[in-house]
């Protein structure tokens, strides 16, 4: 634990060298990734938010690797302010539709896996509009992600979901 601890410590320093250019996507995840690992999700919070205020640029760069550890911190609010109404249901309607059509390839539990990501993707878009104040594009974005999906039972689970999301409740963040 020590050394993973003493890696993660490394890593952020040079993430956060005012002399680097950038900061190499690898390297956050990598910072993200021990954090989780070493159940320090606050610290991966604090980072973000510390490259947030000094460069924007590169939060929204990595802001999908700091995603889950904002959510289960409830930094709703940050969120907000990289939700994209538009791309981000096109991303998770595209992810959708991928991973469907590799399921024909890969079977059953593949499919199980991407129905359930696109589900808890969707309540968690939903979620941080309602949370952010924004329940007309949340309306918009249930009503729009609901459309991709024909399946009578994933219908089911999919509209149970964003309903929970719309009264503001969001779902922990799925696969960890």
């Amino acid at each position: 634990m020590e050394k993973l601890r003493e890696v993660r410590d490394q890593t952020e320093e040079k993430i956060r060298d005012p002399d680097r250019v950038r900061v190499q996507f690898d390297s956050f995840h990598d910072v993200v990734s021990l954090n989780n690992t070493l159940r320090q999700d606050e610290k991966t919070v604090e980072l973000f938010k510390w490259l947030h205020e000094e460069d924007a640029d590169d939060a929204k760069r990595v802001y999908p690797i700091a995603k889950s550890a904002l959510i289960k911190k409830e930094e709703f609010e940050i969120c907000g302010q990289f939700i994209d109404l538009e791309t981000d249901i096109a991303t998770i309607g595209n992810s959708y539709t991928m991973g469907l059509t590799m399921a024909a390839n890969f079977g059953e539990q593949h499919q199980d896996f991407v129905e359930k990501s696109f589900v808890n993707e969707a309540a968690i878009l939903v979620g941080i509009l309602v949370k952010t104040e924004r329940k007309d594009e949340a309306q918009t974005a249930s009503a729009a992600l609901k459309k991709l999906v024909t399946d009578k039972t994933l219908t089911t689970k999919l509209e149970k979901a964003l309903k929970s999301a719309l009264d503001g409740k969001i779902p922990a963040p799925w696969p960890q």
